[in-house]
């Protein structure tokens, strides 16, 4: 065979696996486990982003409360922060959540580690300004795809 056939499928080869490492590198960071935003606890699984709906007990006995309690087993408690993640086996991971907003397909979207949610309507921040299903905020700021936001209404440059 020729030798840059050969050349040709090695490098398709490689390209190849490493699109398939990079994929599993993403779900090995995507592993799931609660997360606070907005005052709100949520948690990711797989690859979606919901609203925690009642306090959870983990197999390890950790409990979380909807407000982002975390009662430990010998009864001391703590809170769980913006940007940690309290894993489904009790881990708690500082600075393991990265959250913006950006325009995808013509929708806003919340990006929490690489997952995409669609914002159906408009919703509060932190801070008080709103934005709005199309990326717009109250103060004016109108989010534009290509662009990033932060979760206070700010773009990202």
């Amino acid at each position: 065979m020729n030798r840059k056939v050969i050349a040709f499928i090695a490098l398709l080869f490689t390209i190849s696996v490493s699109s398939v490492v990079a994929q599993q590198l993403q779900k090995a960071e995507n592993a799931g486990g609660f997360f606070v935003r907005n005052g709100a606890v949520y948690y990711i699984k797989g690859d979606h982003v919901n609203f925690l709906t009642s306090n959870q007990e983990l197999d390890s006995g950790l409990k979380i409360d909807q407000r982002g309690v975390i009662t430990y087993t010998n009864g001391q408690t703590a809170q769980l922060n913006k940007g940690e993640l309290l894993t489904f086996d009790g881990l708690l991971k500082p600075n393991a959540v990265e959250e913006h907003f950006e325009i995808k397909d013509g929708l806003l979207n919340i990006v929490t580690n690489h997952i995409y949610t669609p914002i159906e309507k408009a919703i509060k921040l932190e801070n008080g300004v709103a934005i709005d299903e199309n990326g717009t905020t109250t103060t004016g700021i109108r989010l534009l795809s290509g662009q990033k936001m932060n979760l206070l209404g700010e773009i990202i440059k």
